[in-house]
């Protein structure tokens, strides 16, 4: 009984052993193979052809090997010069056997067949790889840009409409397109467009087709919330950045206005904020008063000392001699050409002491062309300074200064402080 006992118990011992190490062997095989694969469908590496198909002949049935061998017979690297269309279309369809509802798969055998000239092949593999991968941009895009190649524009503007939604950065390719094939037609532009971001594309592409009232009616079509999402985003600040090269100040201005979310900066005509009102620097910063300190003077909103509202603007001078004004208060304007127009302000005094005060003006790279007389010295209350001049034809940008010039190489200090509020820039009748 013990000998039998034993043999048996030495006889399942066996058993065990050859089915764990038949486990062991078969765990081993089936990593090596993911090894394989995933070591050769890698993209981050680079294998010859040779060796990719060394590789497939170890695992014949990888869809994913098929579809590495796919890419690189479509893209030449320095082993290969030249692409292999044909094979790159057999490997395609390999995977395609194995994978058939995979979209990236048709993808590839699209661009293998567009590679061999067989454009309407192409199309309808596209066509599968849109309905299996609908979410996929670079599927969509290449389906609406043979559809293009075929005539089918209208077609097109749909699979352009999915490729830029789902990344952006192709709204300026799917504009050009669609412009150079569709015939300049903005509606089939804006037919792609289903996002604030596609519009705001949009604009930036019109305003460099120097269609300028256009694209400042895409502008005007935002409500309040979309305003306030799309301030920031850079196509905004790229397009006025066109508009000023183009020197379409108005519209930039216009398109400017649009974008402030509160418009008591607007109630000063061509000024903006004439009342100091916003202290705080705006996103987009174009058309705002933009401040800065000097070695003769301090800028910056004063709320301790104003005409109405809260703020003025508060003028103090270093003491310094030989003051020099110029660039410490500014503001771009966009003026109408031949237009009369009446400037007003409000200044006080305090302790103001100056061989000549600094002038309020309205001039083009530095030099005036209207100016009010020079501030007095002394101390005194709010006083309104008014003067009216006629915008000249320039296409050069112009800016509110206030300046003051020395008339000799030397002059004595100028001191005290210096308040503004209630500046307006008003059109008025010629």
């Amino acid at each position: 009984m013990v000998y039998r006992f034993t043999f048996h118990s030495a006889l399942v011992r066996g058993i065990v052993l050859l089915l764990w190490f038949g486990l062991i062997w078969a765990l081993a095989w089936v990593s090596s193979r993911h090894f394989l694969v995933r070591t050769f469908a890698d993209e981050r590496m680079v294998y010859s052809r040779e060796v990719l198909q060394l590789a497939l002949a170890r695992l014949p049935n990888s869809p994913r090997l098929h579809k590495r061998m796919a890419e690189t017979n479509l893209l030449p690297t320095i082993a290969e010069a030249e692409p292999d269309y044909a094979q790159a279309g057999q490997h395609a369809l390999h995977a395609l056997q194995l994978t058939p509802r995979h979209g990236g798969y048709w993808h590839l055998l699209a661009l293998a067949q567009e590679g061999q000239g067989l454009t309407a092949e192409a199309e309808q593999s596209l066509w599968q790889a849109a309905a299996l991968a609908p979410a996929d941009s670079q599927i969509n895009w290449a389906l609406a840009n043979v559809l293009v190649r075929g005539d089918k524009v209208d077609e097109s503007a749909l699979y352009f409409r999915r490729a830029a939604s789902l990344s952006a950065a192709l709204y300026p390719l799917a504009f050009d397109t669609l412009w150079q094939a569709g015939g300049r037609k903005t509606e089939l532009l804006e037919s792609i467009c289903t996002s604030p971001v596609g519009r705001v594309s949009l604009a930036q592409y019109l305003a460099e087709q120097k269609l300028y009232a256009e694209c400042a009616t895409i502008f005007q079509s935002f409500d309040a919330t979309t305003l306030v999402a799309v301030t920031p985003l850079p196509q905004v600040s790229q397009t006025l950045a066109q508009l000023f090269e183009a020197r379409q100040f108005a519209v930039a201005r216009q398109i400017w206005l649009r974008l402030q979310p509160d418009a008591t900066g607007t109630k000063s005509g061509a000024l903006w904020d004439g009342g100091f009102e916003n202290p705080t620097p705006l996103v987009l910063p174009h058309f705002a008063w933009a401040l800065r300190d000097s070695n003769y003077a301090r800028v910056g909103y004063d709320d301790g000392v104003h005409r109405s509202g809260r703020y003025s603007l508060k003028l103090l001078f270093t003491g310094r001699d030989s003051t020099t004004l110029q660039g410490e208060v500014q503001q771009r304007l966009a003026l109408e050409p031949g237009r009369r127009y009446r400037f007003e302000a409000y200044v006080k005094s305090e302790g103001h002491v100056t061989t000549e005060g600094p002038r309020l003006v309205i001039g083009v790279r530095g030099k005036p062309f209207a100016q009010a007389p020079p501030l007095a010295s002394g101390t005194w209350d709010w006083q309104l300074v008014a003067f009216e001049f006629v915008a000249p034809a320039t296409d050069e940008a112009v800016f509110f200064d206030i300046v003051r010039t020395p008339k000799l190489a030397y002059d004595e200090p100028t001191k005290g402080v210096l308040w503004f509020d209630d500046l307006k820039l008003i059109a008025a009748e010629n």
